[in-house]
């Protein structure tokens, strides 16, 4: 018989491996997709009419003079060994990528505590006023920030505190040690979040629903026990693999919109450094940023698939 260990251990390698797996596909993908593009990277290294001589020597120097499999193959070995590779500059990626990477996941992380500590309990309020006119209303809201873009999300924002109110700066502007006031986070921060805590609101809803339906949580409701104690202690653990799972789709819309948002507020992150790769057409520096991001992502799912496998089996007492 396979303990309880051993099938955790396996989950866990299956889990590892398939994470792997979506990183390398990624990593092919936007290979791929690059190499598609007219033009190359050497665009970025020699002037205009510059000699044959010179365009060869600039291919040579980024090994463009190999074969596109030999240049695939020779990504992915470097990936799987942790090395991002060097820049059409001949600056490795991970230095250049450092930075702009930290302010990004500093934006997103912002907006992700935000999503947890409002969606989560906003959820588990609507599953359980049920057809309520309050219910309702908040339902009808998260279905309109749904439906609107970071980039109008943003647009509102902006015209509310900066234009009307006064109260935030419509840009980010870093001094000049790069550092950035904390109050220019709060307007990208908030166009980030809102369309996630609607998003993860109405996943939380339907999963706790469906676990105040379940036989031990109708049992505690007749019993007379207090709301949140039912909500804590009987209705969210049936329910934390759903809730980790819309917590992790978050983290990718997250990912995706705060591209958009970065570049509409100046933001240095990512988002303007994956800008600047594609009109480099800088292969290694548009890949790597793409990797590490679907690399945070594909981990965020991974945790959900684990809390999925390591939570208890019994309700709480």
């Amino acid at each position: 018989m396979v303990s309880a260990a051993s099938r955790i251990a396996v989950r866990t390698g299956l889990v590892a491996a398939r994470t792997l797996l979506t990183i390398a596909v990624v990593a092919t993908a936007v290979f791929l997709l690059t190499e598609a593009l007219p033009g190359d990277a050497t665009s970025g290294l020699v002037e205009r009419g510059a000699s044959p001589a010179a365009v060869a020597s600039a291919r040579a120097e980024l090994g463009l003079e190999k074969s596109a499999s030999a240049r695939l193959w020779q990504r992915l070995e470097g990936l799987a060994r942790g090395d991002l590779g060097r820049t059409a500059q001949g600056r490795p990626v991970s230095d250049v990528v450092a930075r702009p990477l930290r302010r990004t996941l500093t934006l997103a992380g912002i907006a992700l505590l935000a999503v947890i500590v409002v969606a989560v309990p906003m959820g588990a309020a609507m599953a359980w006023h049920g057809a309520r006119a309050s219910e309702k209303l908040l339902g009808a809201a998260s279905v309109a920030l749904i439906s609107v873009p970071e980039f109008v999300v943003l647009t509102l924002l902006a015209l509310l505190f900066t234009s009307a109110l006064g109260l935030l700066p419509a840009v980010v502007v870093a001094d000049s040690d790069g550092r950035i006031d904390v109050a220019a986070l709060t307007l990208p921060a908030l166009a980030l979040a809102l369309p996630a805590i609607a998003w993860t609101a109405r996943l939380v809803r339907g999963a706790v629903a469906d676990a105040l339906e379940l036989p031990h949580v109708e049992a505690a409701r007749l019993d007379g026990l207090a709301p949140a104690r039912i909500l804590l202690r009987h209705a969210l653990p049936p329910a934390l693999p759903a809730i980790a799972a819309s917590i992790a789709a978050s983290c990718a819309a997250l990912a995706g919109g705060s591209v958009v948002v970065e570049t509409a507020v100046n933001y240095p992150g990512v988002g303007s450094l994956l800008t600047q790769g594609i009109q480099a057409r800088d292969v290694a520096l548009v890949s790597s940023v793409v990797v590490v991001m679907a690399a945070i992502v594909a981990f965020a799912f991974a945790l959900a698939d684990l809390v999925r496998d390591l939570r208890p089996r019994a309700t709480w007492a």
